[in-house]
């Protein structure tokens, strides 16, 4: 082989291990990242809960659910959700079987219903 071969091959390699060190490092990133949004969104829950609370008694003894409404349509044909809106927040206690429907952006309940354990079945661990 030439030396312009070898020198090929060598240039190949270290642009693949670039683009292998840039990927993982990316991937870290967006690992830690993806973690300190978690404390942000744990952080917000508890607000959201807050101001719930002082609408009505939430029970106590359970972390709820609590899910953003980002897309309304599937779900208009039922009752429930007939008033809601995206940017409404569900709020789901399945051992207590209530769930509660939030507008934060009116600061109001929108509604509230004792729910069956089959229609919200509890996550797979």
């Amino acid at each position: 082989m030439s030396y312009f071969t070898h020198k090929k091959y060598f240039l190949l390699a270290l642009v693949f291990f670039f683009f292998l060190s840039v990927a993982i490092l990316v991937s870290v990133y967006l690992f830690v990242n993806s973690g300190q949004q978690k404390n942000v969104d744990s952080t917000n829950t508890a607000v959201l809960l807050q101001h719930v609370g002082k609408l009505m008694d939430l029970p106590s003894g359970e972390k709820p659910q609590v899910v953003p409404i980002t897309e309304v349509a599937p779900f208009k044909h039922q009752p429930f959700f007939y008033y809601a809106k995206e940017g409404d927040v569900l709020i789901v206690y399945l051992q207590k079987n209530v769930a509660i429907l939030y507008d934060p952006k009116e600061d109001k309940i929108v509604n509230m219903n004792k729910i069956s354990a089959a229609i919200f079945p509890p996550p797979a661990l």
